[in-house]
């Protein structure tokens, strides 16, 4: 069977810059033109506005991932969550090829005609299997393992101190620290990021299960905090407007328990304050986590300058995205890693080479 990714030539890099030079038009022009199809055609799209450009956002930053790291496959992969998205704000599955239109034609009008030639073909391909992926957004979400489910309830009930005992109780009887974190909180933490994103969970059910999230860290660091110290420091941050963020969270608080002096920065902070973070505190270690594919753009520019502004501050990546792009941010970092246990190990080799 032929994958998306063996369908399209690698897209330069003028190209992908062309496009996203062109991103602030394209959704103007992308929002606009399907909301006016719609109000002609009597379509539910027209009473969606909102939602619409909140999907285009989602969607543009998406395709420039796909496009500059060459992730055919995750777009075809990710696509599913996105119509759940509208489906479930009560946007008809049928819209999702309209605005897939408008993606097309807008790319047409607004770009060369050699550059849109590249960037065209993953969409066309892509609005021939809306009704197939529209089929995998409506299946039923596969079912949490056991102590997942347990956690994953005690998240729902909002019940913070059963859910912090909960995983203390692991930690006690043989789990480890990073165990638990990756095992049970984070994939219960994700379904209930899933729900929300299809409309199954309200924002205020969402935050407060995160909020019960960052409870429990604090109780683990409470409870096993170890004695050992070490005089390094380390700043943990995420991509502006990353989804992601209770990883590289979870991580921050993984390193302090292991005796790092550990700062984080969410996706609220922007690349600017990410570059005066590092040049105020000094870190040893900068930790880069890039969970979303629409991050990655933005993400390997920012190590771009901060390689440049602080080549003695080792920086390590980490994250689904970059774990998918590692040819990319290898050259860009002294580390990938995909484990807490394996990150701290790897980050006191950067500091200590022989610990």
């Amino acid at each position: 069977m032929i994958t998306p990714h063996h369908l399209f030539a690698p897209l330069s890099e003028d190209i992908v810059e062309s496009f996203h030079q062109s991103l602030p038009k394209l959704l103007v022009f992308v929002n606009d033109k399907f909301l006016l199809e719609n109000r002609f055609q009597g379509g539910r799209g027209s009473s969606h506005s909102e939602t619409i450009a909140e999907f285009n956002h989602r969607f543009s930053g998406l395709l420039l991932g796909v496009y500059g790291f060459g992730l055919y496959e995750h777009l075809f992969e990710e696509f599913p969550n996105s119509i759940a998205m509208l489906i479930g704000r009560g946007i008809p599955a049928e819209a999702l090829g309209s605005l897939l239109k408008a993606w097309i034609i807008g790319i047409q009008c607004l770009l060369r005609r050699q550059v849109a030639e590249q960037l065209v073909p993953a969409l066309e391909h892509l609005l021939s299997r809306v009704a197939v992926l529209a089929e995998k957004a409506a299946a039923p979400d596969p079912p949490l393992t056991g102590q997942v489910q347990e956690f994953f309830d005690l998240l729902a009930a909002r019940n913070r101190k059963f859910a912090a005992e909960y995983i203390l109780s692991r930690i006690r009887t043989g789990t480890t620290i990073e165990e638990a974190y990756a095992t049970i909180l984070l994939p219960a933490r994700e379904r209930i990021r899933l729900l929300w994103l299809k409309n199954r969970l309200s924002a205020a059910d969402a935050a407060t299960a995160q909020d019960i999230c960052r409870y429990v860290m604090f109780r683990v660091v409470d409870s096993v905090f170890g004695e050992r110290r070490y005089p390094f420091r380390a700043l943990v941050a995420c991509m502006y407007g990353e989804e992601d963020v209770l990883s590289a969270e979870v991580f921050a608080n993984f390193l302090e328990i292991k005796g790092w002096s550990a700062s984080f920065l969410g996706h609220d902070a922007s690349e600017d304050d990410i570059v005066y973070a590092v040049g105020t505190s000094r870190p040893q270690v900068l930790v880069l986590a890039i969970a979303t594919v629409a991050q990655l753009y933005d993400g390997r520019r920012l190590l771009v300058q901060l390689r440049e502004k602080f080549p003695e501050v080792k920086i390590v990546g980490c994250g689904a995205a970059v774990m998918r792009s590692v040819p990319y941010f290898e050259p860009l970092t002294d580390a990938l890693v995909t484990g807490f246990e394996q990150g701290h190990t790897v980050m006191l080799n950067l500091v200590i080479p022989h610990a």
